[in-house]
């Protein structure tokens, strides 16, 4: 995605500068994503990177954006552990959030916030982040993702999540 000196000063382009080359590059990714949805019966994606600060939580909030707007339901799940990002970018509180609904007993309807717009939903990262690995390695995190894509029609994790599987 090429840098476009038109966006305005928000990591969220596609709320902010909808009409931008970077937007445009978002609705790219999501043509991408919804072929994958519609040939593999797909609805659950990792937006992770290398290395820290190279963008992935940018990219799975602007992809939940652009879907969101097809009036698909979308939820973020801010899995990044070591630099959360996902409750600044969206306006919301970070807890009680992900490493909260690990580790105690609450419900997801206790963590989970609406979006900016009507189809997209966050799970904030929590105010717990002890034994990540273990954490995001769990039967736990992997019903978790079970139970939210069953309530949403997308679900879109970012961090380093690549041992969750539904």
């Amino acid at each position: 995605i090429r840098p476009d000196r038109a966006v305005k000063s928000s990591a969220l382009v596609m709320h902010t500068s909808a009409q931008s080359t970077i937007a445009e590059s978002f609705r790219g990714l999501r043509a991408s994503v919804e072929h994958v949805r519609s040939r593999d019966a797909v609805s659950t994606f990792v937006v992770t990177a290398m290395e820290p600060r190279q963008g992935a939580s940018l990219v799975a909030a602007n992809l939940a954006l652009a879907i969101a707007d097809t009036a698909t339901t979308v939820v973020v799940i801010d899995a990044n552990l070591q630099a959360p990002f996902q409750a600044e970018m969206f306006g919301v509180d970070a807890g009680p959030g992900l490493t909260d609904l690990l580790t105690t007993p609450i419900s997801l309807d206790e963590v989970i916030v609406a979006g900016p717009s009507e189809n997209i939903w966050v799970v904030p990262i929590g105010s717990r982040r002890d034994r990540s690995g273990d954490l995001l390695a769990s039967a736990r995190m992997r019903s978790l993702v079970a139970s939210l894509g069953d309530r949403f029609d997308v679900v879109i994790a970012s961090g380093d999540l690549g041992v969750v599987k539904p």
